[in-house]
């Protein structure tokens, strides 16, 4: 792999990220139904996985579900929830076969209790794999994560504040 590719083998990089969108408006362009999109781009994410894991990328983040898809149709945010966790138990085989460790970003809180508990199977299941490490970017958001970080800070501001006091 390589020359036939254009992939630069020699200056592979450590991380890379990609932002899975666009699938459902790729399959609506094509008369297809959006999930059509939604189960071509898991198929196309697998690919990619399987291409960063042999050409020697150490991390590979996949924006999966941001939490502004929540605001999408109850139905097609059930549908991608339902793809998103039979497609995670299904290849299991093949993280270990490729020696992949899967982790997760994004709140777990908010996911429904299979796909949850799914998510926290994978990732406990792939964590001591030492190839590839796929990072689900899953209920995932800049804005949720920055709320976050300032809240973390203030309350350890306060905690801090409260110790100098006593």
């Amino acid at each position: 792999m390589g020359e036939d590719t254009g992939i630069d083998l020699v200056h592979v990089p450590a991380h890379v990220g990609i932002i899975m969108d666009g699938n459902g408006r790729w399959a609506k362009n094509r008369g297809k139904a959006r999930t059509f999109g939604h189960k071509e781009g898991l198929k196309a994410a697998k690919r990619v996985v399987k291409t960063a894991s042999d050409i020697g990328i150490k991390i590979l983040s996949l924006y999966a579900f941001s939490t502004e898809n929540w605001k999408r149709a109850e139905s097609e945010v059930s549908y991608l929830m339902f793809l998103m966790n039979n497609h995670l138990k299904k290849e299991f085989n093949f993280y270990r076969r490729n020696r992949i460790r899967v982790v997760h970003s994004g709140n777990i809180r908010d996911l429904s209790p299979d796909i949850a508990e799914t998510i926290r199977q994978i990732t406990a299941d792939t964590e001591l794999f030492t190839g590839l490490t796929v990072n689900l970017a899953i209920n995932y958001g800049g804005r949720a994560e920055i709320i976050q970080a300032v809240t973390r800070w203030r309350k350890v501001k306060s905690h801090r504040g409260l110790k100098r006091s006593i």
